[in-house]
C-alpha cells in the first residue's frame, strides 16, 4: 500500500477521514470499470439495430432443370434452364422496429450495473467502523497522556518539597524514593500509550492513503442531531430498491419480446441464369427489396412461468430487506439505554474526580507538613488519577457509541 506523504493539515475531521478511506479503497475503482463495461454493452445493443450488410456467393449443379418447348419443333416458346447456376450478391437488412426490446435491454443493463456498483459501496461501508476505531483509540491515548502529565507535574512538585525536607533532616530519603518510583512508572505508562498513539496514526495513514502526522489534531465533526436521528439511510436499502426495479424491467422485457418486429431488407447482385426471370438464360444483374413482419407465437405458459419466477425473486428481495432491517433494529434497540447509562456514569465520575481531587489537595498539605507519608499520598494520587481516567474513558466510550449508532442507521453528515 503506497501512502501519499503530501498530507500536511493540522486537523483531520472524521468525515474527511471517511472520504479519504473510501477514495483509497481499491475495490471502489471497479465502479468506473463497471460503468465502462455497461457503456460497451449498450454499444453492442445499438449495433444490433444498425443495418447488416453481408456478401454471399454460391454455385449449384442439379440433376434436373426447367425445360419448356424444347421438345416441340418450331415452338414459339423455348426455355431450357441450365443444370448449373451461380450467383453473387449483397444483402442488407435493417430492423425498423423491434418492439422496444433494445430500449428495455439497455435499461436492464444500466440497472444491473447500478446493482453491482451499489454492492461495492456496501463492501466499502465497514471502512467507517475502522476509521472510528482508530480515531477513538488515538483520542483516548491522547487524553490519558494529558492525565499522566498532570499527575506527573504534581508528583514532581511533591518530590521537590520532600527533597528539601530530606536536606533538613525532617523527611526520610525513602519517602522521596517512593515518589521517584511512581514517576518512573508514570513515564513507562506514558511511553506505552505514546507507542499505541503512534501505531494508531501509522495504521490510519495506510487506511487513508495519506501520511497523518502524529501531531495532527483529530476532530469529531458530526453534529449531535445526526447522532440521535432514527432515519435509516444505509447503502443496503438502495441496493434492494435497485434490485426490485431491475426485476420489474425484466418482466417488461418478457412482454416486449412478444411484440411484432418490422424489418427492411434488400438484395442486389449477379446471377446466371437470371435469378428473377428464369426465362433469361444469361448472366444478369438483379435486385429486390421489401419489408418483413415477424411475430413470435410464444408459449403463453412459458411466459407465465418466467414472470412467476421473477415474482419469486422479488419476494426474496423483500425478505432480505426485511431481515436486514430486523437485524438493524436488534442492534439499535440497546443504544438508548447505553447512552443513558454512559451519561449517568460520566456525571458520577465527574463528582468522584472532584471529591478525589479535594482529598488529594488536603493530603498535599499534610504531606508537605510531614503529617502523612508519601505512601499515603501516592495511594490518594492514584485514586484521583483513576477517577479522571475513568471519566475520560467513559466520555470517549459515549462518543464512540454515538458514532456506532450513526453508522448503524447510515446517516450522512
Amino acid at each position: 500500500m503506497l501512502v501519499n506523504f503530501g498530507f500536511a493539515q493540522d486537523k483531520l475531521t472524521i468525515t474527511e477521514a471517511y472520504r479519504l478511506a473510501e477514495n483509497n479503497f481499491p475495490l471502489l475503482r471497479s465502479i468506473d470499470i463497471y460503468q465502462a463495461i455497461a457503456e460497451m454493452e449498450d454499444q453492442l445493443i445499438d449495433q444490433k439495430r444498425k443495418p447488416v450488410i453481408s456478401i454471399h456467393s454460391e454455385a449449384t449443379l442439379q440433376s434436373e432443370a426447367v425445360s419448356i418447348g424444347t421438345e416441340i419443333p418450331n415452338s414459339p416458346i423455348s426455355i431450357d434452364v441450365p443444370l448449373y447456376r451461380a450467383q453473387a450478391y449483397g444483402k442488407i437488412s435493417y430492423s425498423l422496429y423491434d418492439g422496444g426490446v433494445s430500449e428495455i435491454q439497455k435499461h436492464i443493463n444500466d440497472l444491473q450495473t447500478q446493482v453491482k456498483q451499489q454492492e461495492i459501496l456496501i463492501d466499502a461501508y465497514p471502512l467507517k467502523a475502522q476509521v472510528n476505531q482508530l480515531f477513538f483509540g488515538i483520542l483516548l491515548g491522547q487524553n490519558l497522556t494529558k492525565l499522566y502529565q498532570i499527575t506527573e507535574s504534581d508528583l514532581q512538585a511533591r518530590k521537590e518539597i520532600l527533597q528539601s525536607g530530606v536536606q533538613y533532616g525532617t523527611v526520610l530519603e525513602s519517602e522521596v524514593t517512593k515518589i521517584a518510583v511512581r514517576l518512573m512508572e508514570l513515564e513507562n505508562e506514558k511511553r506505552k500509550v505514546a507507542a499505541d498513539i503512534n501505531s494508531g496514526y501509522a495504521t490510519l495513514s495506510v487506511l487513508l492513503g495519506e501520511n497523518v502526522a502524529p501531531n495532527t489534531e483529530l476532530v469529531i465533526d458530526i453534529e449531535e442531531r445526526f447522532l440521535t436521528s432514527t432515519k435509516l439511510n444505509r447503502p443496503e436499502s438502495a441496493l434492494y430498491e435497485k434490485q426490485r426495479v431491475s426485476v420489474r424491467a425484466q418482466k417488461e422485457l418478457i412482454d416486449r419480446m412478444d411484440k411484432p418486429q418490422i424489418i427492411l431488407f434488400g438484395q442486389a447482385g449477379l446471377a446466371y441464369p437470371n435469378r428473377l426471370n428464369f426465362s433469361k438464360i444469361e448472366l444478369a444483374p438483379f435486385a429486390l427489396g421489401g419489408i418483413g413482419l415477424s411475430y413470435k407465437l410464444s408459449d403463453k405458459s412459458d411466459k407465465s412461468i418466467k414472470k412467476q419466477k421473477l415474482i419469486l425473486h422479488e419476494n426474496l428481495i423483500d425478505i432480505r430487506e426485511e431481515t436486514f432491517e430486523h437485524q438493524l433494529e436488534v442492534q439499535k434497540s440497546g443504544y438508548a439505554e447505553k447512552f443513558q447509562s454512559l451519561n449517568y456514569q460520566i456525571d458520577q465520575y465527574e463528582k468522584i474526580a472532584e471529591l478525589q481531587a479535594e482529598i488529594l489537595s488536603q493530603l498535599q498539605i499534610q504531606l508537605d507538613n510531614g503529617v502523612i507519608t508519601s505512601t499515603d499520598y501516592l495511594i490518594q494520587a492514584n485514586a484521583e488519577l483513576l477517577a479522571r481516567q475513568n471519566l475520560e474513558l467513559t466520555k470517549v466510550r459515549l462518543k464512540q457509541k454515538e458514532l456506532e449508532y450513526f453508522n448503524i442507521i447510515g446517516q450522512k453528515n
